[in-house]
C-alpha cells in the first residue's frame, strides 16, 4: 500500500500514526517513508510506504516493477496545484496502467465535485463516491473590529448564517501600528492563559515576529519552568542553531512553526502544543496541508498564503476548521480580525470547493497557445524558470506521445492535440537521450535533457570530472559540486550562474548530505556574507538556510541532479566507460534524507528523523547497517546512548509504540 501525503511536513505524522496503529494490533508489517526497495528479507511482509508524489516518483523510477495493491491519496485536492498536481496525475495514471487490479483512494475535504478524481479512471474498473457532512465539532465565527477614534478597544460580534449578534468590546495591551501588532495584541487580549491558541501569519517571518512580540507582552509573566519546554529549547540550540529566536520564545509558553523547520522540532512544539505546555503557537500554510494540530482558539486577519496571494475560500474553512478539540471540546472560536478590510471573502457557513486539475487548465486556448509556442522556441530555460508549469506540462504530453498514448480527451481538444503531435514529431529524431530517461525526469525538457547530453558528449575534460565526488572528499563543493551545479543552471534550471552563489550552494550541498548540523550550515551561510561584506540578521539568515535545505537542495537539485546522472550513465555507458559508471553515487536519496551513511539511512527507514538518525550514529561503528541490523541494534542500545530525551522518546515509540 502506498498512502500519499501532500507534504513532507505530514510524512512522520502519518508515519507515526500507522506505526502506533500497528503496534497497537500486533501486525507484521514493514513500514518506511524512505524510498527505497525494501529488503528481500521482508518479501513475505504486507507493506505500507508513506510518500510524497516526489518520493512515490523517485520509488518508482529505481523499483518500476516493485507490485502496488492500494494506493490512498490523502488531501486529493493538491491535485489542482500547479507543477505537483500534475506530478500527482502522472504517477495516478502511471499506476493505473503498470498494475490494472490496483485500487485507489482519493481522501477531499468539502468537495463538491469528487467524481473529477476518477472520471478518467478505466471504464473496466468499479468506482463510486462516498460524500458526507460530518462535522466533528462546530466553529464559533467571531469578527473582531476597531472601535473609531478607540484604538486601544475593539468591537466583538458572533457571525451566525443569517444575523450578526454584537457580543461586547474588549481592550488591547498597546497600540497597534500595523497588521502584525495588530493580530499578536488582539491575540494577547482574547486568548487568555489556558493555551489552545494558534495564530496564523501569512509567512514564516511574520510568525516570528507575531512570536516575538507576544514574548514581549508577556515580560511581566514568570518565566516558563517548563522541563518539556527546556527540553525542547535546548533541542532547537542543537538542531537549529543557537542564537535561533524560537529557543527564546519558548521560555514563555510561546511557539511559531512551518513547513521549513526540522521535522524533529516541528513534531515537538505540535506535542507540546496539544499537551497544554506551549499556550501560544503562530502557524503559517502548513496548517492548511492536513496538519492535525487541533486548537481552542484560531486567530486570523487578512490571511494570505505567502506575501501577496489572498487566501481561498476552501483554504480559509481548512484553517477555520482547526478550532475545536474533538474530544475536549463541542465548539473552537476562529476569531477574524477587521475582516472588512481582508481580500479573501468569508461566509459564515462553509462551501465546498471546485477542483480543477492542474491540466485541465491547458483546456484553456491561451494556455494552450503558451504552451505551443514555448516547444516551437525549444523550451527555453529563462521562460521554463519563470512559468515552470508549462515544463511540466510539455513533459507529461510528452511522455503521452512516446508512449502512444497523447489522445485527445474531447473533440474540442483535437486541434490542441494536433499540434502537440506536430512540434513532437519535429523533435523526436534529435532526441537521442533514451525514452526511459526521459520519462524518468518528465519535469524536465527533452530538449534540455538532450543538450545536457550534447555537452558530456563534446567535453574536453577529464570525463571522471563529471562524476559527483563522495561528499567526504577533499574540496568536493569547490571541484566537483560548484561545476556540476553550474552545468545544471546553464543547461537544465536555468538558474543564474553566478560562480560565487553556485559555490556557497555547493558548500550547503556537501554539508547537508554529509549529515553535518544546520548550525554548522548556518555558520557556512553567514561566512559567505560576510566574506562579501554584506550585513546579516542572524535569524532571517537561519529561516533562509532552512529554506535553501527544503527547496534547493531536497528538492530543486535532487530534481536537477537526477537527471544529471540519469543522462552522464548513458553517456558513460555508451562509450564504454564501465568502471567509471560504477562510481556514481546514489545522490538523490542522498540529498532527500540529508545523509549518505548506509547506516543513517537504515535508521530513517525505521521511522528516526534525521537528527536522531545522525546522533545515534556517531555510536554505532558499522557504516553499512540494514535496516533489521538497525532495529536489532537500537533495541540492545538504546538505553545507554547518550542523547536527548526527546531522540529516546522518539526511539522508545519507534521500538515499542505510544
Amino acid at each position: 500500500m502506498i498512502y500519499i501525503v501532500p507534504t513532507r511536513a505530514l510524512i512522520t505524522q502519518v508515519e507515526d500514526e500507522l506505526r502506533s496503529d500497528i503496534l497497537k494490533e500486533n501486525l507484521d508489517v514493514y513500514l518506511s517513508s524512505v524510498p527505497q526497495k525494501p529488503d528481500d528479507e521482508f518479501s513475505d511482509k504486507s507493506k505500507v510506504l508513506v510518500f510524497t508524489q516526489e518520493r512515490l516518483h523517485w520509488f518508482r523510477s529505481e523499483s518500476p516493477l516493485f507490485p502496488i495493491d492500494y494506493v490512498i491519496i490523502d488531501e486529493a485536492q493538491k491535485i489542482e496545484d500547479g507543477n505537483r498536481g500534475i506530478i500527482l496525475q502522472q504517477k495516478i495514471e502511471d499506476l493505473i496502467r503498470d498494475f490494472p487490479n490496483v485500487r485507489i483512494y482519493f481522501s477531499s475535504p468539502f468537495t463538491s465535485n469528487p467524481e473529477i478524481f476518477i472520471n478518467n479512471m478505466p471504464s473496466n474498473k468499479s468506482k463510486g463516491v462516498v460524500s458526507t457532512d460530518f462535522v466533528a465539532v462546530n466553529q464559533n465565527m467571531f469578527f473582531v473590529s476597531k472601535v473609531f477614534r478607540e484604538p486601544l478597544n475593539v468591537n466583538i460580534e458572533l457571525m451566525l448564517q443569517d444575523e450578526i449578534i454584537p457580543i461586547g468590546r474588549a481592550k488591547l495591551p498597546s497600540r497597534p501600528d500595523n497588521e502584525t501588532k495588530r493580530i499578536a495584541f488582539t491575540a494577547a487580549s482574547l486568548g487568555g492563559n489556558e493555551g489552545g491558541n494558534i495564530i496564523y501569519a501569512s509567512y514564516p517571518s511574520q510568525a516570528e515576529t507575531i512570536a516575538w512580540l507576544l514574548y514581549d507582552l508577556f515580560k511581566e509573566t514568570k518565566t516558563n519552568e517548563n522541563s518539556k519546554l527546556d527540553e525542547l529549547s535546548k533541542l532547537v540550540k542543537s538542531a537549529v542553531h543557537d542564537k535561533y529566536i524560537l529557543s527564546e520564545v519558548l521560555k514563555r509558553g510561546i511557539a511559531f512553526h512551518y513547513g521549513n523547520m526540522p521535522p524533529i522540532v516541528r513534531l515537538e512544539i505540535e506535542k507540546q502544543f496539544k499537551e497544554g505546555n506551549i499556550k501560544y503557537l503562530v502557524c503559517t500554510s502548513t496548517l492548511l496541508e492536513g496538519v492535525n494540530l487541533p486548537a481552542k482558539s484560531i486567530f486570523v486577519n487578512n490571511p494570505r498564503k505567502g506575501r501577496v496571494l489572498p487566501m481561498s475560500q476552501s483554504d480559509f474553512w481548512n484553517l477555520a476548521g482547526r478550532a475545536g478539540r474533538w474530544g475536549k471540546e463541542f465548539q473552537g472560536n476562529v476569531f477574524c480580525i477587521e475582516p472588512s478590510e481582508w481580500k479573501t471573502n468569508i461566509s459564515s457557513s462553509r462551501e465546498k470547493q471546485t477542483i480543477i486539475k492542474s491540466l485541465d487548465r491547458f483546456l484553456n486556448i491561451n494556455r494552450q497557445e503558451e504552451l505551443i509556442k514555448f516547444i516551437e522556441n525549444k523550451t527555453p530555460r529563462t521562460q521554463s524558470n519563470e512559468d515552470n508549469e508549462l515544463e511540466y506540462a510539455f513533459g507529461y504530453f510528452y511522455v503521452k506521445y512516446i508512449s502512444n498514448e497523447l489522445i485527445p480527451e474531447n473533440d474540442n481538444s483535437i486541434p490542441f492535440f494536433n499540434d502537440l503531435t506536430y512540434w513532437f514529431e519535429k523533435i523526436k529524431p534529435d532526441i537521442e537521450v533514451p525514452d526511459e530517461v526521459i520519462i524518468k525526469n518528465s519535469g524536465i525538457s527533452a530538449i534540455a535533457q538532450q543538450n545536457l547530453l550534447l555537452y558530456f558528449k563534446n567535453y574536453q575534460g577529464n570525463i571522471e570530472n563529471l562524476i559527483p565526488m563522495l561528499p567526504e572528499d577533499r574540496n568536493a563543493a569547490e571541484y566537483s559540486y560548484k561545476e556540476i551545479l553550474m552545468t545544471i543552471n546553464f543547461y537544465l534550471s536555468g538558474d543564474s550562474s553566478d560562480e560565487k552563489f553556485c559555490l556557497y550552494l555547493a558548500i550547503l550541498i556537501v554539508s547537508w548530505i554529509r549529515g553535518f548540523p544546520l548550525s554548522y550550515i548556518i555558520d557556512k551561510r553567514l561566512e559567505y556574507f560576510k566574506s562579501r561584506n554584506l550585513s546579516v540578521k542572524i535569524n532571517t539568515e537561519i529561516r533562509n538556510t532552512m529554506k535553501d535545505v527544503e527547496e534547493f537542495a531536497r528538492f530543486k537539485f535532487a530534481k536537477y541532479s537526477t537527471c544529471y546522472i540519469d543522462i552522464l550513465r548513458f553517456h558513460l555507458k555508451n562509450i564504454g566507460e564501465t568502471e567509471l559508471f560504477e562510481k556514481i553515487p546514489d545522490l538523490g536519496i542522498w540529498l532527500e534524507l540529508g545523509v549518505s551513511m548506509q547506516t543513517q539511512i537504515s535508521l530513517m527507514s525505521l521511522g528516526l528523523n534525521r537528527n536522531s538518525a545522525i546522533e545515534i550514529s556517531k555510536s554505532i561503528s558499522s557504516d553499512k547497517l540494514t535496516r533489521s541490523e538497525a532495529k536489532i541494534w537500537l533495541e540492545k542500545n538504546y538505553e545507554k546512548i547518550d542523547v536527548s530525551p526527546i531522540m529516546k522518546s522518539e526511539i522508545e515509540k519507534i521500538l515499542f509504540g505510544g
